[in-house]
């Protein structure tokens, strides 16, 4: 399964450019090297953002062997 870091820059509110950084194996590592750039990134107009192919959410929730979070109350 493949993740994509994504670099999404905001010029007004509706003209934005997005940039493809690089691809991780693992959604962990994903995280970590989104983290790391966002610690780097002084531009308050950019983000970073995790890509994942729909076909691709599908096996990933099937592989993981924890039970669904389900919240039961209303979270503040």
């Amino acid at each position: 399964m493949q993740f994509d870091i994504m670099k999404k820059t905001t010029f007004s509110d509706d003209n934005y450019h997005t940039n493809y950084i690089r691809t991780e194996k693992t959604l962990e590592k994903a995280i970590e090297k989104r983290l790391f750039l966002e610690k780097l990134e002084d531009n308050k107009q950019t983000i970073y953002y995790i890509s994942i192919n729909i076909d691709n959410v599908f096996d990933y929730l099937r592989s993981r062997d924890e039970k669904p979070l389900v919240l039961t109350e209303e979270v503040a």
